[in-house]
């Protein structure tokens, strides 16, 4: 079900993560005042440039090379789309955008268990910890890999106010989230330096 551009699609990098490494996703640039335009968000998920790695779970769907290393399994929106089985991807909860790489948008999207099994055999799903240290050596899709699991978790964990109890409405971005009750201040994932 992945097409061959799902398949040779996903970030290279030989950089290793290291505390004064530069890093390549890119949340703060001229498109920040637009995170949470819709237009600007679906313009972005169905572009030819966009990419999108599926969790399942915190268990990221990865590509391993022995010529090319290991690394995310970026996939195009379509492709990613069959996953879900549906049409086309929409914004939610499930689907945050990450950021851009190398001026391109990159977006991670939840699926269950079932719908991966489903797409085909293909895919190899990741234990999250085993991720973090395969993903070593592939500085971009490191960054892109935590970045995703920490929104898509904040949006699974959140979806209740934690002051009145009402539910919580998240951002198009999947970065922040609103209580239904305006009772309160926006809620923001929490930010581990470490």
């Amino acid at each position: 079900p992945l097409g061959a551009e799902g398949k040779k699609h996903f970030c290279s990098s030989s950089a290793s993560l290291t505390a004064t490494a530069m890093l390549t996703l890119d949340r703060s640039g001229a498109d920040a005042a637009k995170r949470n335009s819709k237009e600007y968000l679906e313009t972005m998920l169905n572009s030819e440039s966009c990419r999108v790695f599926v969790m399942s779970g915190d268990r990221p769907i990865i590509f391993d090379s022995e010529t090319d290393g290991a690394g995310l399994l970026w996939m195009t929106s379509a492709d990613a789309a069959n996953i879900l089985r549906t049409n086309h991807l929409q914004l939610g909860p499930g689907c945050v955008f990450l950021g851009l790489v190398g001026g391109n948008p990159r977006f991670a999207i939840s699926a269950s268990r079932e719908q991966v099994k489903a797409a085909g055999s293909e895919l190899r799903v990741m234990d999250g910890r085993l991720a973090l240290g395969v993903l070593q050596g592939n500085a971009a899709d490191l960054e892109c890999y935590c970045m995703g699991r920490a929104l898509l978790r904040f949006n699974h964990t959140h979806r209740f106010c934690p002051r009145c109890g009402a539910p919580s409405i998240p951002s198009l971005s999947g970065d922040s989230q609103e209580c239904s009750n305006k009772c309160c201040t926006t809620l923001y994932p929490v930010v581990s330096t470490q």
